[in-house]
């Protein structure tokens, strides 16, 4: 494989992950603004807040994917069977349920969900601070399910869902230096709990 094949694979690889990044802030962002007539007065300050500091990592790691090789995707995508659409069905009914939890913080109904998110996330990514590797293996062992049953597609999308963001971090940061991927994976928790406050304050 010639270096400039392997240069625009990367590139190619780089220009993926910013692009997936960005459509799930996307839909974060279309979630919370569902909710507009219940903020307190013009957010459009928080707004820019909250997508610039995300740009801003994304960004970043988008570069580093670009920079070090990434291994091959653990499964290619296929056809949903009917078992993983009740489980992804499940997921979005017991998240929805689970989230208005939130609403007690004052938060309305969707963006409690994008607060269930950043919760659960900034907890695995606590956790994967001193167990990395182990992390990943637990979030591939959940997503990548051996039979087709609507119970090993319910954990799969509660995987995704509560631990995703994280996992696609903690992937890109695996390949690079202990003390950079310990200080890249700390800033992405300061960012989810930034990420946090900034949605409280949308709504007080």
């Amino acid at each position: 494989m010639s270096n400039s094949y392997k240069r625009s694979l990367r590139l190619k690889k780089g220009i993926t992950f910013f692009l997936k990044s960005n459509i799930i802030l996307l839909i974060l962002m279309l979630l919370l603004l569902t909710n507009t007539f219940s903020w307190k007065e013009d957010r459009i300050g928080l707004i820019v807040m909250m997508l610039a500091s995300a740009e801003l990592y994304i960004l970043l790691l988008s570069i580093l994917t670009i920079i070090i090789p990434r291994g091959k995707n653990k499964k290619k995508i296929e056809r949903f069977s009917k078992s993983e659409w009740i489980g992804l069905l499940l997921v979005i009914i017991f998240i929805s349920i689970f989230s208005l939890g939130f609403t007690g913080a004052e938060l309305p109904f969707p963006s409690t969900i994008i607060m269930l998110i950043l919760v659960m996330n900034s907890m695995i990514v606590f956790f994967s601070l001193v167990f990395h590797k182990f992390s990943i293996v637990l979030y591939e062992a959940n997503v990548y399910p051996e039979n087709d049953s609507i119970t090993n597609y319910f954990f799969k999308y509660i995987a995704i869902v509560f631990s995703g963001l994280n996992y696609y971090v903690q992937s890109i940061l695996d390949r690079m230096p202990l003390l950079i991927n310990k200080l890249l994976a700390i800033v992405f928790l300061l960012l989810l709990i930034w990420e946090n406050m900034l949605l409280l304050f949308y709504f007080e």
